[in-house]
């Protein structure tokens, strides 16, 4: 079967490629700057104090950025990257007297890495106060990089994360960090941005529930508060844990150690009924109806989200019975809000859950399930490194059912819309280890890049051996 290349199509694919080498290079230039820079002593000493082990810097590949004007710069330059792809990638920015310059200079770097491994920008965090500069300093959004649409540390967290139905969320790269280092390993965070709609939806292919575990303090209280109405308009169930006053999940882990905050995560979540109203627990206590309606009116605005009616009712039941409030009027005001939204517009409807058919790694064995013809381009910088911790798991590869193979080829002839469809349902794991699966990891990727065609699939297929698997798939169309 011979099909026409389509040239426009080659060329966005090569730049994103551009892209994505760039941001793999810079992590791998900010890494070794970590480990052998004498200007990082600064990074080492803060992330020492933090308590990180070398494991936890290698895992996250933790990195330096150098405090030169043009030093990274000059060094991703030499590795061939044109200043074009540079700017791009959102690592350099242009001057006003002409040229560029580094775009992070003197800080703690984060790599950004998406679900499928690949460094997509970096976080970055100042170390010495510098007048007029922000304490964190994101990626721009870029051709390859919306941060509304990434979670920070899903790429290590996915497998723990679908093998207990459920995503902690925190808030800072370090919080992410911690956690896994103490075995916590279900453990995300929003990429520079509150929670959106986007990430909810990546997270649903892994999680029935997400864990929300914020500052005690007035921002993370609020932020709390506005992520479960994001959660809940995505399906999934939002379970909120309050901190103690003054901490965070490194603290916590630190001074108190692994089983006791895991105690804490299972002692003090509370469904989201029960954390408005124990907000309002003294007020409630004084009888202040005002409270009590804005209570009400806050709990039915948020069960109105919820698509399932037996969930919404069991959520209406337990809003009654906690403020002794009478059942028919509370669905009364629920029916009235879910009319005035729905107004607005429909409710969002969350992806099946992913059919969990195979056994991921078991929790401390790291690993990733995607297939290893990926390894070359993971991100993990190389050179002073072993193989990294989370090289593939090899599996026994057997033959793809017919099942699988119909749905590939559904994929294949439906384009995007379909592959939206199938991988918002579908989890990789569930295919066949092999040329099935490494099938379904192109389409993965080229989807992500806005891509995916079968044009676009049938080029890559070529490359990586995976054309015969084309052909047999695709054969009954035109017997």
């Amino acid at each position: 079967i011979e099909l026409d290349e389509q040239p426009a199509d080659r060329e966005v694919a090569s730049a994103r490629e551009r892209l994505l080498a760039a941001l793999r290079d810079a992590a791998r230039v900010y890494f070794q700057g970590f480990l052998k820079s004498p200007d990082a002593q600064l990074a080492r000493d803060y992330v020492a104090a933090r308590g990180l082990s070398a494991a936890s810097v290698k895992r996250f590949a933790v990195g330096y950025s150098a405090p030169g004007w043009e030093d990274t710069l000059s060094e991703l330059r030499a590795k061939g990257h044109t200043m074009e792809t540079l700017e791009g990638a959102g690592l350099i920015l242009p001057s006003k007297r002409g040229g560029y310059y580094d775009r992070f200079r003197n800080r703690l770097m984060f790599p950004i890495v998406s679900h499928v491994g690949k460094v997509i920008g970096f976080g970055a965090r100042q170390l010495v106060d510098e007048p007029g500069q922000p304490k964190y300093l994101n990626s721009p959004e870029t051709a390859i990089y919306a941060k509304g649409s990434v979670l920070y540390g899903l790429y290590h967290a996915k497998q723990a994360i679908r093998q207990q139905e459920e995503a902690l969320l925190v808030e800072g790269y370090m919080d992410v960090i911690a956690c896994s280092q103490h075995g916590v390993d279900h453990v995300v965070a929003a990429s520079g941005t509150a929670l959106t709609a986007q990430q909810v939806q990546l997270l649903g292919r892994y999680a029935k529930t997400v864990v929300l575990l914020f500052d005690a303090d007035q921002a993370g209280q609020a932020a709390a508060r506005k992520s479960i109405d994001i959660v809940l308009q995505g399906g999934l169930t939002p379970m909120i844990v309050t901190l103690p006053e003054g901490e965070d999940p490194d603290s916590l882990l630190r001074t108190h150690g692994s089983e006791a905050f895991r105690e804490m995560l299972r002692d003090r979540r509370q469904d989201f009924i029960t954390y408005f109203v124990a907000a309002e627990k003294a007020s409630l206590e004084r009888d202040d109806p005002t409270v009590r309606a804005t209570v009400q009116n806050t709990c039915l605005n948020h069960i109105a989200r919820i698509d399932d009616p037996l969930v919404r009712e069991a959520y209406v039941r337990k809003l009654g019975n906690l403020l002794g409030a009478t059942d028919t009027m509370l669905f009364e005001v629920l029916s009235g809000i879910i009319r005035k939204q729905s107004k607005v517009a429909p409710p969002a409807r969350r992806p099946s859950p992913s059919p969990r058919t195979t056994v991921p790694p078991p929790i401390g064995q790291a690993g990733s399930r995607e297939d290893r013809s990926m390894v070359d381009d993971y991100w993990m910088p190389s050179g002073s490194l072993d193989e990294a911790p989370w090289a593939p798991h090899v599996e026994e590869i057997t033959q793809p059912l017919a099942s699988e193979k119909l749905l590939l080829r559904l994929v294949l002839l439906g384009g995007m819309s379909m592959a939206e469809f199938v991988l918002g349902r579908v989890s990789l794991d569930v295919f066949t280890a092999g040329p099935l699966r490494s099938a379904m990891q192109i389409v993965l990727t080229q989807y992500e890049q806005g891509l995916f065609s079968e044009t676009t699939f049938v080029q890559e297929a070529r490359e990586r051996g995976l054309f015969p698997l084309y052909a047999e798939v695709m054969v009954p169309q035109h017997e």
